[in-house]
């Protein structure tokens, strides 16, 4: 499906209002996307403002920058900044689902529950996922802390088939500590044990 067809798919499903981008990874054809939807708002992470590389010539993105706290995009959706991968980068939540992106990545062994090998983690936090460089714990934890005041069950993952339908937030949390634990640390000074 070619571009134009999915701009008419989208149309025809009611538009976009609102394009919120978790970070920079994937900000590329964000103002030709918001220019395709009657130049609909942009909301970034102002903490990642050094790496746009386009012009934005409707001010698309000039109002709507995301802080340091999370902020409301419309009623009942919610960009939130943990950080790590990125300076700035965002997590969405809406009612029970919280869309992560590779702000913190689902991966496949977070999809089952069922015989799991102890010790076996269901996210991953990364700095780098190319080269695999994990993010130190300081970062997970400011990441777990971001999240812990919000309600979630589901989480849905950057990309096709990632998505975890039950325990997404106990999950995100054992992964912390496992993660932390194997790093050598002490999980219990960095990640909270309530979840």
């Amino acid at each position: 499906m070619g571009c134009f067809e999915l701009e008419l798919q989208i149309n025809e499903l009611g538009g976009i209002q609102h394009i919120v981008i978790s970070h920079p990874h994937y900000w590329t054809t964000h103002i030709t996307w918001s220019h395709a939807f009657n130049n609909c708002p942009v909301h970034l992470s102002s903490a990642d403002k050094e790496f746009l590389s386009r012009p934005d010539p409707h001010s698309v993105r000039s109002s709507n920058w995301i802080g340091s706290s999370p902020k409301e995009i419309v009623p009942g959706i919610l960009a939130i900044p943990v950080g790590g991968h990125f300076p700035g980068s965002l997590v969405l939540l809406w009612k029970d689902h919280l869309f992560v992106a590779d702000s913190v990545q689902v991966i496949p062994s977070g999809l089952y529950d069922i015989d799991r090998p102890a010790g076996t983690v269901s996210v991953a936090f990364m700095w780098s996922y190319p080269n695999m460089i994990p993010l130190p714990p300081s970062e997970i934890s400011n990441i777990t802390k971001s999240i812990e005041p919000y309600s979630f069950d589901i989480l849905h993952g950057a990309f096709p088939g990632l998505d975890v339908f039950r325990g997404g937030k106990k999950k995100i949390f054992e992964s912390a500590r496992i993660v932390v634990g194997k790093m050598g640390y002490d999980a219990k000074a960095y990640i909270s044990d309530l979840y």
